[in-house]
């Protein structure tokens, strides 16, 4: 009997150990929306790919030229500038095409 409750013990500790570690890890909740015509997602106009919400997003978007940030902040990073920083309703549009692999927001 002492046995099993030694085990049952060691068990809880250990489950109590992984909720303190998974809860001081911040959620990574950026999603991918439907762009429409909303204008406060970060938006790589071409292929109209959005994003919402904080987090990290590891994508490789080939030909975007012209980007707005709406009501994000944060940087993406790309082939030919590498980590450029956005802040709210910023926008710009590339003389030429690039390749964004890395997509935060904060």
């Amino acid at each position: 009997m002492k046995k099993q409750s030694l085990t049952k013990a060691i068990a809880a500790v250990g489950i109590g150990a992984a909720l303190a570690i998974t809860a001081s890890v911040p959620a990574h909740a950026i999603t991918r929306p439907d762009c429409g015509t909303r204008t406060d997602f970060l938006k790589f106009h071409t292929g109209n790919h959005c994003y919402a919400n904080s987090g990290t997003a590891a994508d490789r978007l080939t030909s975007q030229q012209t980007v707005g940030a709406g009501h994000n902040a944060g940087f993406f990073t790309t082939d030919a500038y590498g980590d450029v920083p956005f802040t709210r309703d910023w926008g710009y549009s590339y003389a030429r095409q690039l390749t964004v692999s890395v997509e935060h927001i904060r």
